[in-house]
């Protein structure tokens, strides 16, 4: 979970703030394009709340993401010190005479618990919003009888001319202030029970503009953006923003090709709609916010007619703004930090190299990027080459690894831009070997890695195994090659039952399958 929210959500939300606060620095020439363009402009920032900029750049060009700070990074230290601290409490309470446990720090609780307060928010923001349309719509179809056929023969013809190809199912339901849609698959329109034709037609106008431009999908995709990232009020500002928008282009094209007569009794409907009561989250009416009202009569009795020049110079200022966004956005997603990497073997660096007592007595630099990383960054996927002495000799010693779980079924990912070793899949319980004789520097639990243990081969040559079911070592134990230290298991956060493995060259990670390449 912490993965999830920290890795994913997290970067997820400022990106899609970022592109919030671009479209409102564009706000004076976004109000002056035609509502239909206006409302497109605002969707566009609603991907940047669902999709990680960063690791679909890197996918689409091929690219590897500059390194970064990671922003982050103190979580991922907050988190592994109260990990910690609670992996020392619990033996100390089991002892007759209980040594006194290090107080946990309040903020690291308080991280630690923020990605269960994120999800209890969504579920309950999901499990309100669909309570509150089932009895809704159970409402509707208990009072509601089938349309007549007039009505059906209207709404068929109004479909047909706003290009809808399938119409959904009438139903008239007494006491609505106008229409009201639900349903996404199979929608369902409901009338009022007793409206004339004429004002009728106009509203069906509403509707089938609505369906025309495939409002209902892109509003549920909203919801979803607001349930989802239901603590940042950018979101649900932007979604208030967007939804106010697309009933200005509805209104626009629904009175297309309306004279000054007709325009007036389309506003007269708006003004009866405005009367009824909110509508549940899924369902669509004709109504809106009191408050807007007035705009959206002004814009439907005086519309404006921006020049196609003005379109699109706006139409290019916002491409450069999400352009910015998106390359702020790769920034926040494309770390390597333990909090940055969208998958759950990730971890904060550098283990290697660092003894268990330097880690203690400076927990901060567990998260900080060696100094020889950023230079071994671009190198990181070839082969290594080595040049001093003592370099030949850890290459020696690295071409005679062992492979670490002899009982594996194959490997679910290798090392790449955003995993930082390979995770070999194997059943649970099975060992876990060094690779080569070596000291443990590492043998403990890990808020990412699970129980890890770390194994230091000297001249700056180290392998890291995570996610194990047990640790069979401990810290200062000298182990030769092919030693047990451990058996597969899925602790930690991590995806399924693997060992995640890594091998480091003086901090800067090396690629297994360069020495396995049969594997």
């Amino acid at each position: 979970m912490n993965e999830l929210f920290y890795a994913w959500v997290l970067p997820l939300s400022a990106a899609g703030a970022l592109a919030v606060l671009a479209c409102l620095a564009l706000s004076p020439l976004l109000n002056k394009l035609r509502p239909a363009a206006r409302a497109r402009a605002l969707a566009a920032a609603f991907p940047f709340f669902l999709v990680p900029v960063g690791p679909v750049l890197a996918l689409l060009f091929a690219a590897r993401p500059a390194p970064v700070a990671a922003p982050l990074a103190p979580v991922g230290r907050a988190l592994n010190t109260a990990a910690r601290a609670a992996q020392s409490a619990a033996p100390a309470a089991l002892s007759p005479m209980p040594a006194a446990a290090p107080a946990p720090d309040p903020v690291a609780l308080a991280l630690a618990a923020l990605p269960w307060v994120w999800a209890a928010g969504a579920v309950f923001c999901t499990l309100w919003q669909w309570g509150r349309y089932l009895r809704f719509v159970r409402g509707l179809e208990r009072l509601s009888t089938p349309a007549g056929e007039e009505q059906t023969a209207l709404w068929g013809e109004v479909c047909a001319r706003s290009g809808v190809l399938r119409a959904p199912r009438l139903r008239a339901c007494p006491g609505l202030a106008g229409p009201v849609m639900t349903g996404l698959v199979r929608p369902v329109l409901y009338l009022p029970a007793a409206m004339e034709l004429g004002r009728l037609e106009l509203a069906l106008r509403h509707e089938a503009a609505h369906l025309s431009r495939g409002d209902l999908w892109v509003k549920a995709l909203v919801r979803w953006c607001c349930r989802l990232h239901w603590f940042d009020p950018l979101c649900a500002f932007h979604a208030a923003r967007w939804s106010r928008a697309c009933e200005y282009a509805c209104d626009a094209q629904a009175a297309a090709g309306l004279d000054e007569a007709a325009r007036r009794a389309y506003g007269l409907l708006l003004l009866d709609a405005a009367q009824s009561c909110p509508l549940p989250a899924g369902a669509a009416g004709l109504g809106g916010s009191k408050k807007e009202l007035k705009a959206r009569l002004t814009a439907l009795l005086h519309p404006a007619t921006p020049g196609r020049r003005f379109t699109a110079g706006v139409a290019a200022a916002l491409a450069a703004a999400l352009c910015l966004t998106a390359c702020a956005a790769a920034g926040l997603s494309a770390s390597d930090a333990p909090v940055s990497a969208p998958v759950s073997s990730a971890s904060p660096q550098p283990l290697a190299g660092m003894s268990s007592s330097q880690e203690q007595d400076a927990p901060d630099s567990a998260s900080q990027p060696p100094a020889s990383q950023s230079a071994a960054a671009a190198d990181s996927a070839q082969p290594p080459v080595f040049q001093s002495a003592a370099q030949a000799d850890a290459a020696q010693q690295t071409e005679e690894f062992i492979w670490p779980v002899p009982d594996y079924t194959g490997v679910s990912r290798w090392k790449s831009d955003y995993h930082k070793g390979a995770d070999l899949m194997a059943p649970k319980g099975s060992e876990v070997l060094a690779m080569a004789a070596g000291t443990v520097t590492m043998a403990q639990f890990h808020y990412s890695y699970g129980n890890v243990v770390e194994i230091d081969h000297g001249n700056g040559l180290s392998t890291l195994y995570a996610h194990l079911d047990s640790i069979d070592v401990a810290e200062g134990d000298v182990v030769e090659q092919g030693r047990q230290i451990g058996t597969v298991g899925t602790t930690g956060d991590t995806t399924g039952v693997q060992c995640h493995t890594e091998v480091r060259q003086d901090g800067a990670l090396l690629d297994l399958r360069d020495y396995f390449p049969d594997a």
